[in-house]
């Protein structure tokens, strides 16, 4: 049994930038079919369902975008599929027209890829300004802040558009798991207020339109945005012969310039504080051989893994360690460090970590030699390498279970919370040491 987000009813809203029309079929050729595993969509590809090409969505190799699409209601909800399978920063994904589906296994559920602050890190948002009047993310002072407090300030955004704030909670369950959280204030384009969220953009419009009425609110198609803009592989939009039942993922395209610096390619949802201390330990050197040796604690606590293998991956985890509270003296902090493969530093590599309410991308060689520094909210964590020193996707291991809480029940873990005497950063964070190795 997989776990999965709440329904997401918020997303029974008409399309806006391609409607979702059933389309009559050509002939005696229905625009879509089963599949043995799955199912076969003609209607997005490109030509109105004509000449039998399409996309499959399946359940095939242990991903289960079918199922999941057939339960949170299929294309009335979602829209149909707009492309094949690609890997995008290290997992499987598949867009539909509202949203892209991202398989987390080691979270074992299918989430939404945040397809707007994608856009941001792409450097879209002057052309979603100008095409599609859509706002600017923007940066609020968020330093310090617990997860909580950050909420807050976000949905206090919708405030200022009654309408909006209404459709944003109109889902049943976690309308931040269904939206994301605000990413703009509401702000006006003449015709219509808009306010951009992480993954979708709500549109409330001030005259009748040909596709909304006066003072309605309707929110924009994700993944056809995201399309549009051209931040998929172009292998992963060309339709798939008839009755096609899906290949492997299509691999992600090069990149054409260097990943944008970590104040730029963090989500808005939460700014990247910049911690001021280190940790006391350095990562000892590693041999240049295979295997890689590693040095990760193993703790009841992180289990039932601490560590998700990706084989052949290009970076490999070779250090997991939690600082103690005298290591850390206070600061809820990810020390992550990338090593090349003769176990020097590497600056330039971008790291994401990820808690499920948030993520946040960080390059290294900002806090020293290969090093970053990462805020790590209280919750559970997992980091690894999206793109190497030249900007170009790559594969990783997982760092995972990063516990920052602890619930002291034992007085061994009480006393754990305490360095010489005082209270330190045990009370209310632990914090990691993450180093990963390029494969030679």
């Amino acid at each position: 049994m997989h776990r999965r987000w709440p329904a997401l009813a918020a997303l029974l809203l008409p399309l806006i930038f391609l409607p979702l029309a059933t389309l009559p079929a050509t002939g005696q050729t229905p625009l879509d079919y089963p599949l043995p595993n799955g199912h076969f969509y003609t209607q997005a590809n490109g030509k109105a369902g004509e000449g039998g090409t399409g996309f499959s969505i399946t359940d095939n190799d242990g991903v289960p975008f079918w199922s999941e699409y057939r339960r949170l209601g299929g294309p009335a909800v979602l829209g149909y599929p707009i492309s094949r399978r690609f890997l995008w920063d290290g997992f499987v994904c598949q867009a539909m027209q509202k949203v892209v589906f991202q398989w987390r296994p080691e979270q074992d559920a299918v989430l939404f890829v945040n397809v707007f602050d994608k856009l941001s890190e792409s450097g879209k948002d002057p052309w979603l300004r100008t095409v599609r009047s859509v706002p600017e993310q923007i940066k609020l002072n968020e330093e310090g802040k617990s997860w909580e407090e950050v909420v807050r300030g976000r949905l206090a955004l919708l405030d200022a558009n009654p309408a909006i704030k209404q459709r944003y909670f109109a889902t049943v369950g976690d309308p931040i798991v269904t939206n994301g959280l605000p990413t703009s204030r509401v702000e006006d384009f003449g015709n219509v207020f808009v306010l951009r969220a992480q993954r979708v953009v709500f549109q409330q419009w001030k005259e009748d339109v040909p596709w909304a009425k006066q003072g309605e609110v309707q929110v924009a198609n994700g993944g056809d945005v995201g399309k549009e803009a051209g931040i998929y592989p172009a292998a992963a939009l060309i339709p798939e012969p008839p009755g096609s039942t899906g290949g492997p993922p299509v691999p992600p395209a090069p990149a054409t310039s260097p990943t944008a610096t970590a104040a730029a390619a963090a989500p808005a949802a939460t700014a990247t504080p910049r911690p001021a201390t280190s940790p006391v330990a350095s990562p000892p050197p590693a041999s240049a051989g295979s295997p890689y040796p590693r040095q990760i604690d193993k703790q009841t606590r992180m289990m039932p893994a601490y560590l998700r293998e990706t084989p052949g991956a290009q970076w490999i985890l070779v250090k997991l360690h939690q600082l103690t509270a005298c290591e850390n003296s206070g600061n809820g902090i990810g020390y992550l460090m990338t090593l090349d493969a003769n176990g020097n530093p590497i600056d330039g590599v971008t790291i994401r970590t990820d808690s499920g309410p948030t993520t946040f991308t960080y390059r290294t060689g900002e806090k020293g030699p290969g090093r970053v520094e990462a805020y790590f909210y209280r919750g559970n964590w997992t980091a690894w390498v999206v793109k190497d020193e030249k900007g170009q996707d790559t594969t990783s291991d997982y760092a995972v279970n990063m516990d920052t809480v602890l619930f002291a029940q034992t007085e061994e873990e009480r006393q754990s919370l305490y360095c010489n005497g005082q209270l330190r950063n045990s009370a209310n964070h632990f914090s990691y040491e993450v180093v990963f190795r390029k494969r030679g």
